[in-house]
């Protein structure tokens, strides 16, 4: 597979998107919004995801978005099976010192 020169969170399609070298696209994550969540551990290509926001790459190859329409930041390894890294799916503001499973402000951006 060719290298990415861009990663894009395409908010209003739901999904995340690779943009290659050889000036193709490729997506990487999301099948459109969901009606319910059921995408934890499950190929980030062909999984829900809803209005992602913003995309970032580890030194690893594993890349993290956030999913403000699901209330979480998601992470994509690098076998392509997406998880939820932080936050539980609902719109409340955690409570000082929480864990990071427990919440996220509301549309994480």
């Amino acid at each position: 597979m060719p290298p990415a020169m861009f990663y894009i969170a395409d908010y209003l399609n739901s999904r995340i998107r690779k943009l290659l070298t050889t000036d193709f696209t490729q997506t990487i994550a999301g099948c459109g919004p969901p009606p319910i969540d059921q995408s934890e551990g499950r190929l980030a290509g062909s999984t829900a995801i809803f209005n992602p926001w913003d995309v970032v790459v580890d030194a690893a190859g594993n890349f993290y978005f956030t999913d403000s329409g699901l209330h979480r930041i998601r992470k994509v390894n690098t076998s392509g099976i997406l998880t939820n890294y932080a936050g539980s799916g609902g719109p409340e503001f955690p409570p000082p010192d929480f864990p990071a499973m427990a919440g996220l402000p509301p549309k994480p951006k």
